[in-house]
C-alpha cells in the first residue's frame, strides 16, 4: 500500500478501533491480558461483565516511517503499530485514535490521554509527562553528495572543513551545536534552515552544504518516496553514533496525573511483553528492514 507522508492531512482525522478481547484460552492468557483485566475484576464479580476504559490516543501525522497516513485515511507506521499491538493485548481498554499535530498540548489540556509521536526524553518534558517504556532506538545517518567520499564520523567532517545544514531547532541541531561546544578545535559550520526535510536534502545535492544529519529510517523512507538524484545515505557505526549523541530511545507520553500513570503502567506491561516475545523486533524488521529494539535493561524501570 502506498504511503502518504507528512503533507497528506491538513485536518485531523478521527476514527475508533476497538481493542480485541483476549479470552485466555489455549496456553493461557498473556501477562498483558492479565494486567489489563485487573481493573475489571470488581464489576465481573458483580456480574456486570468486563469494564472497559475508553482512551483518546493522539497519533502524529509524521515523520515516516515512524508515522504516516495510508491512502484510505488510516494511520500507520512503526510507532503506531507498536502502540496498537499493545492495546490489542489489553481487553480492558477501547482506543480512539486521533490523527493531528497537537499531541503535547493536547495531552496537557486533557484532550488526549496519550500521544504517539516519536518522542524522545527531554528533562523538561519529564516534568510534565509520564514516559512509557522505550519501544525503539533511533539511529542516525548522513546525507551526502553522491560523488563525495563517505564520511566516517564528525571528526572526519571537521577535518574536511565540511558544513552541515540543520533545522532551526530540534534534537539533531542541538547535538551538532553541542559537538562544536565540546570540540573547539574541530568546528563544523552549521547552516540553519527553516526548510523541510525534502528541501534540506536537495540543498545538499545543490551544494548549499556538504551534508546533513537525520534518522536512518527517515532517510531511507524519503529516498524511496522522492527518488533523489545526486545524494546518498551514509550509515554510521556505533562509535560514530556515540560521538554524535547518546543512545536515543523513543517513548509514548501520558498526562502526569493518577489516570496517566495507571494507563502508562498498564500499557507498559504489554510493551514489555512485545519485547520479550519478539514482536518489537518483528515490527522493526517490517517497517525499517533491521532491528531497532532497546536493550533489555531499559524494561527494568521507567525513566520517570
Amino acid at each position: 500500500m502506498k504511503k502518504k507522508f507528512l503533507s497528506i492531512l491538513a485536518t485531523a482525522l478521527t476514527f475508533t478501533l476497538l481493542a480485541g478481547s483476549l479470552t485466555g484460552c489455549g496456553n493461557g492468557a498473556s501477562k498483558a491480558s492479565a494486567a489489563g483485566t485487573q481493573q475489571a475484576s470488581s464489576s465481573e464479580a458483580q456480574g456486570g461483565g468486563t469494564e472497559v476504559t475508553k482512551i483518546k490516543v493522539h497519533v502524529s501525522q509524521g515523520p515516516a516511517p515512524y508515522l504516516y497516513v495510508n491512502e484510505d485515511g488510516t494511520p500507520d507506521g512503526f510507532d503506531y503499530a507498536v502502540f496498537k499491538e499493545a492495546i490489542d493485548r489489553l481487553p480492558g481498554y477501547e482506543a480512539e485514535y486521533i490523527s493531528a499535530t497537537d499531541g503535547l498540548t493536547g495531552v496537557l489540556s486533557g484532550i488526549y490521554d496519550v500521544t504517539v509521536g516519536n518522542w524522545v526524553w527531554r528533562e523538561q518534558r519529564g516534568e510534565s509527562y509520564y514516559f512509557s517504556y522505550p519501544y525503539k532506538v533511533t539511529d542516525k545517518a548522513f546525507v551526502q553528495r553522491e560523488g563525495d567520499e563517505p564520511l566516517k564520523d564528525l571528526h572526519d567532517a571537521a577535518a574536511r572543513g565540511y558544513s552541515v545544514i540543520v533545522g532551526a531547532s530540534g534534537g539533531d541541531t542541538a547535538a551538532l551545536e553541542q559537538w562544536n561546544t565540546d570540540h573547539p578545535d574541530e568546528q563544523i559550520k552549521l547552516i540553519y534552515s527553516d526548510a523541510g526535510v525534502v528541501v534540506r536534502y536537495q540543498q545538499v545535492a545543490d551544494g548549499a552544504a556538504d551534508f546533513t544529519l537525520d534518522d536512518g529510517p527517515m532517510i531511507s523512507a524519503y529516498f524511496e518516496e522522492y527518488q533523489f538524484q545526486g545524494i546518498k545515505k551514509v550509515t554510521l557505526d556505533e562509535e560514530a553514533l556515540a560521538d554524535i549523541l547518546p543512545t536515543v530511545n523513543t517513548y509514548y507520553l501520558y498526562a502526569k496525573d493518577e489516570k496517566g500513570k495507571k494507563l502508562r503502567d498498564d500499557i507498559n506491561v504489554a510493551i514489555k511483553e512485545l519485547y520479550e516475545d519478539g514482536t518489537l523486533e518483528k515490527l522493526s524488521e517490517q517497517y525499517f528492514g533491521y532491528t531497532t529494539t532497546p536493550a533489555a535493561e531499559d524494561f527494568d524501570s521507567t525513566i520517570n
